[in-house]
């Protein structure tokens, strides 16, 4: 192989090395704000949860409430 072929082909395969590695990092920095936004959502889940937890209580409370005013 010609010397010159050689330096071409070193140039184009770190061309291509670089440009994969810029997509890796791109796909890293998406990955961990998806990761945030997971969490994020993951927090809120749990906060409604909670507080439809809480309502269910308060709902039991009237409904015994209730009950006992009906007697």
């Amino acid at each position: 192989m010609e010397l010159e072929t050689i330096k071409n082909k070193i140039t184009v395969l770190e061309s291509n090395v670089k440009e994969k590695q810029n997509e890796i990092n791109r796909l890293g920095v998406e990955k961990a704000q998806l990761d945030q936004k997971s969490q994020s959502l993951n927090d809120e889940i749990q906060r409604l949860e909670q507080e439809n937890s809480n309502y269910r209580e308060e709902i039991k409370k009237y409904r015994n409430a209730v009950e006992i005013m009906e007697l």
